[in-house]
């Protein structure tokens, strides 16, 4: 028992340095039955003297799994116990990570700072499943109210769309920076294959995003690949986080210009969304023009209603060429006639 174990912690000294390693681990955990209800105090005396088990690999950490039972109400004091003897476990992968789940009970209120002290050992999560995401999601209670400093923590470990799970818990993002945008950005690997109702999921958390400046654009525009394909509903998810883009100059519509697909059949509805954010492009210029003209399909049948839409935005068109006029042309079916 605890008890017990404090009589012989004092003689122990000389095992401060003992290669123990999984393997040594494993000849001492049968003995340790009645430490199944082991509770922090207990884990603090046995803590200074796992010198070489801060190599401990995910096969000895199920040997001591079993014994901490009473650590399913761990703090976060008790976690800064163990975090500096997990430095193998940086791998850690889900299996392992489901092995110390359970005991995770008082973690489930785990603040940024208790955070922090897991966050240098999920490795391998950096690929993190839902399944893996569905283990830790439930003991993010006080990440709730996740800065972006905390936002930076876990965003290494986002799977695709694992977004789902831990978007309940972004309250304080709905006022997201663009610097905290920047925390993100180059970890949604996975992301680039972002549908649009993934989009849904993490737009309504762009508060301050809708000032977002071209430089805050250019660092989401590469992770919206499948928004190639973006439709005018997912067209409408975003149009209002785009008010600084009112200003949107001409490199600025070449960073999303790509990721139109499915506004090759824009109506004049879809186009009426973006319209009031083209502000710097009513000086648009040919080559500017040339970036939108192949997205406007079905404004072949363009009305004189969705005329005046586009008119706004034509005015160093006003000295258009021939070769101006031959992209849009096209586009003009109804109003020829």
């Amino acid at each position: 028992t605890e008890s017990g174990l404090s009589l012989v912690a004092p003689y122990l000294e000389d095992c401060w340095l003992l290669t123990w390693g999984t393997s040594g681990l494993g000849l001492v955990a049968p003995y340790l039955e009645d430490c199944r209800q082991l509770t922090e105090s207990g884990l603090g005396l046995v803590a200074p003297y796992l010198g070489d088990c801060r190599q401990l690999t995910e096969s000895g950490l199920g040997l001591v799994a079993p014994y901490l039972e009473d650590c399913r109400q761990l703090t976060e004091s008790g976690l800064s116990l163990v975090a500096p003897y997990l430095e193998d476990c940086r791998q850690l992968t889900e299996s392992g990570l489901g092995l110390v789940a359970p005991y995770l009970g008082d973690c489930r209120q785990l603040t940024e700072s208790g955070l922090g002290l897991v966050a240098p050992y999920l490795g391998d999560c950096r690929q993190l499943t839902e399944s893996g995401l569905g283990l830790v999601a439930p003991y993010l209670g006080d990440c709730r109210q996740l800065t972006e400093s905390g936002l930076g923590l876990v965003a290494l470990y986002l799977g695709t769309s694992g977004l789902g799970l831990v978007a309940p818990y972004l309250g304080d993002c709905r006022q997201l920076t663009e610097s905290g945008l920047g925390l993100v950005a180059p970890y949604l690997e996975d992301c680039r294959q972002l549908t649009e109702s993934g989009l849904g999921l993490v737009a309504p958390y762009l508060g301050d995003c809708r000032q977002l400046t071209e430089s805050g654009l250019g660092l989401v525009a590469p992770y919206l690949e499948d928004c190639r394909q973006l439709t005018e509903s997912g067209l409408s998810l975003v149009a209002p986080y785009l008010e600084d883009c009112r200003q949107l100059t001409e490199s600025g519509l070449g960073l999303v210009a790509p990721y139109l697909g499915d506004c090759r059949q824009l109506t004049e509805s879809g186009l009426g969304l973006v319209a009031p954010y083209l502000g710097d492009c009513r000086q648009l210029t040919e080559s500017g023009l040339g970036l939108v003209a192949p997205y406007l399909g079905d404004c072949r049948q363009l009305t004189e209603s969705g005329l005046s839409l586009v008119d706004l935005y034509l005015g160093d068109c006003r000295q258009l060429t021939e070769s101006g006029l031959g992209l849009v042309a096209p586009y003009l079916g109804t109003v020829d006639s």
